[in-house]
């Protein structure tokens, strides 16, 4: 659900709804809609590798819709250089209109309430637990780099910070922005204090006795 069909409408009426900046519109909607087309499970390909496929595979698709090869090229450039990969491993940013708007549409849909509905489908997909049971909501400061596909939350954390630090167009970063307080502030003071209760179930003390660990593992290896 975090890559689906629904997530691709979200992100074109973003794209289609951003201000004329000289976008071509047939190059901006295949681009919008095709960027996510495949994905893998953790363990699968890189996402440098996904986008590779994705262009191989649409290259035909858009064929067969009369788009120009020159067109074809500018789609292709779209969706590399809006890419994660692009932005948050290689350092670089959107060169082309299209791939500029594409990046703002896309990481708008990583904002607010979505971005945790997603990010939380995406753990479930890649069998992650939820938070990191000796420091949920990273109070000890942890680098989230290296950890950011162990633990959903450990994902949202340092993935909405990097997106609102990394967004170029000033509208779009004022509306993830105000989305993300939402995350930042109510959400995580709710889940701390839902985590707290819990340590306070009578049950708690006998549930933890052998660890965190052990029943973790316990689960695991009963293929939960």
């Amino acid at each position: 659900p975090a890559h689906d069909y629904l997530h691709a409408v979200r992100v074109l009426k973003f794209a289609e709804n951003f201000p004329d900046i000289g976008q071509d519109i047939d190059v901006l909607r295949a681009a919008a809609v095709f960027h996510d087309l495949i994905t893998s499970p953790k363990g699968g390909s890189s996402p440098e590798e996904e986008t590779k496929q994705t262009i191989l595979y649409i290259e035909k698709l858009l064929n067969e819709l009369d788009f120009s090869r020159e067109k074809f090229e500018r789609v292709s450039q779209a969706i590399i250089q809006s890419s994660a990969h692009a932005v948050f491993t290689k350092g670089d940013s959107p060169e082309n209109k299209e791939a500029f708007i594409l990046y703002t549409a896309d990481k708008l849909d990583q904002s607010g309430v979505t971005a945790i509905m997603r990010y939380f489908a995406s753990g479930g997909h890649r069998n992650r637990s939820f938070y990191k049971p000796a420091d949920p909501v990273n109070k000890t400061g942890r680098k989230l780099e290296d950890s950011e596909y162990e633990y959903t939350v450990d994902a949202l954390l340092f993935r909405m910070k990097k997106i609102q630090e990394n967004m170029w167009y000033k509208a779009a970063k004022q509306t993830i922005e105000a989305r993300n307080r939402f995350f930042f502030h109510d959400f995580i003071s709710e889940l701390e204090q839902e985590i707290e209760e819990q340590k306070n179930n009578p049950i708690a003390p006998w549930l933890e006795r052998g660890g965190v660990a052990t029943g973790m593992r316990v689960f695991d290896e009963a293929g939960r």
